[in-house]
């Protein structure tokens, strides 16, 4: 069984982890500071907006004038990424780092039985080690596919648990950007589904 770990909004979320005053403001995350460039990053309350990854730095100060947009510090992030790394393998050993905000960890057997407390021993351990603005989802599969999708169909700080027994009927909601093999582009203009047609869109 795999248990992935997929962090919400990390870049703005870790700018509001560094920077107190951020926290509950809108944030968007630049590659540098100039009004001519796109959003790296949107932190939830921007995305209450309807900004993302894209989103223009003009038309989000249009939209939303009191958006706070700050530079992207990757060596914070790093930092930031190595504390959790810490953290999360006090708990369960990390199996592989997929990103600097996605991690899977591969359960044993006597480890299965316990998926759910696991999951949940690790949000408890970052909220208490690293802070409660970086949160994290988690799907819990039985392959690392499934467990990524099952971490991305309850953001943000989601738990979702997908069992073999519960395939394919678990995934016939599922949206169909949660889907990996899916092009890129497909996943992030595709609608969200309502029915089943997700499966053979």
């Amino acid at each position: 069984m795999a248990l992935y770990l997929d962090f919400d909004s990390f870049f703005a979320s870790a700018e509001q982890h560094l920077r107190p005053e951020l926290r509950g403001l809108p944030v968007g995350v630049v590659p540098l500071q100039s009004d001519h460039t796109s959003l790296i990053a949107a932190s939830r309350e921007a995305k209450a907006f309807g900004f993302k990854v894209g989103t223009p730095v003009r038309e989000a100060r249009q939209v939303c004038p009191g958006i706070q947009i700050v530079m992207a510090r990757p060596e914070a992030y790093v930092r930031l990424h190595h504390q959790i790394l810490s953290v999360v393998g006090d708990v369960v050993p990390v199996g592989a780092v997929r990103s600097i905000d996605e991690v899977v960890c591969h359960l044993m057997r006597n480890e299965q039985a316990r998926a759910e407390a696991l999951a949940r021993d690790i949000k408890t351990a970052l909220a208490l080690h690293i802070g409660p603005v970086l949160t994290c989802s988690i799907g819990l599969g039985p392959n690392e596919l499934i467990a990524k999708i099952g971490a991305e169909m309850n953001k943000p700080d989601g738990l979702v648990i997908i069992r073999q027994q519960d395939l394919p009927q678990a995934l016939y909601t599922a949206p169909c950007w949660t889907f990996p093999a899916l092009p890129r582009a497909t996943r992030r203009v595709w609608p969200a589904p309502e029915s089943r047609m997700c499966m053979v869109c």
